[in-house]
């Protein structure tokens, strides 16, 4: 039997793992549903119907809600990483641990912050979660820092005064049941960057809802381009894996090249 993190997209999308925890249909993929009625007299009556469960369908319609990268990662999940790239051993433990038993460090309110140098697998691996939450029908959402922050700027006036709009994208976003947050740390942020990202991680930690954050930063350095009372909070609530090794990215262009390479020698 495979583990979750070895689930292709089709399997995740497939409704299987939905099914299984839906507590309507309890995995059968319908359900008895109970109708009111009247008959010719004008008497109420209840009957029976059987009805098709939309669980299967959940999947699917978190994924095309989550905004992740179709173009880059479209297809991939965790089953497609390059696991052998990941260093050191004690984070691929860490990592398939936490996608084995998401739901549980979800509903614990903890996160996962994935930090180390650049190309070193942290958004594949993020994205990856982000389809395994979905396809286990958990709402997620996928936001690169530019993303986050213009959609913040989004909801300012050409007088740059802020609105009220500012203050329902933070609780919208605070709302979400798994938000990622890739790159955190990235750009050099504003003091107005630096407080909404403290508002929105504050806002979670309150409601014991959990981030998954990839940032090329360690704990000192992000405190240093962020905050130290946002990092705290993030720090405090989450799984902290260390990801070190070569560049992930160059491996992956030396296997496409091969494979390349590979399919001109047959044709030849």
């Amino acid at each position: 039997m495979k583990r979750l993190w070895q689930l292709s997209e089709t399997e995740l999308l497939s409704g299987r793992l939905t099914m299984a925890r839906c507590p309507r249909c309890g995995g059968s993929g319908s359900y008895r549903q109970t109708v009111l009625s009247y008959d010719d007299d004008l008497q109420e009556r209840e009957t029976e119907q059987i009805v098709t469960c939309d669980c299967p369908r959940r999947p699917a319609e978190l994924l095309a809600q989550a905004n992740l990268p179709a173009v880059r990662f479209g297809g991939l999940t965790l089953a497609d990483l390059d696991w052998d790239a990941i260093r050191p051993s004690e984070a691929v433990t860490g990592i398939r641990d936490y996608a084995e038993h998401l739901e549980e460090w979800l509903e614990e309110g903890m996160g996962l912050v994935l930090y180390g140098a650049v190309g070193t697998g942290k958004t594949h691996l993020a994205v990856g979660l982000c389809k395994l939450a979905c396809g286990l029908g958990i709402e997620a959402l996928f936001l690169t820092m530019s993303q986050l922050l213009n959609r913040l700027k989004a909801t300012y006036n050409s007088q740059g005064n802020g609105s009220k709009q500012e203050i329902e994208v933070l609780r919208e976003l605070a709302d979400v049941p798994l938000l990622i947050l890739d790159d955190l740390g990235a750009e050099n942020p504003s003091a107005w960057a630096r407080d909404r990202i403290y508002d929105l991680v504050n806002r979670r930690y309150l409601a014991g809802r959990p981030l998954i954050v990839t940032t090329n930063h360690g704990p000192q350095a992000l405190a240093e381009a962020l905050s130290e009372r946002a990092v705290s909070r993030l720090w405090g609530t989450s799984l902290r894996v260390r990801l070190q090794g070569n560049d992930y990215r160059e491996r992956i262009r030396r296997q496409k090249l091969r494979r390349v390479r590979s399919r001109r020698k047959v044709k030849t």
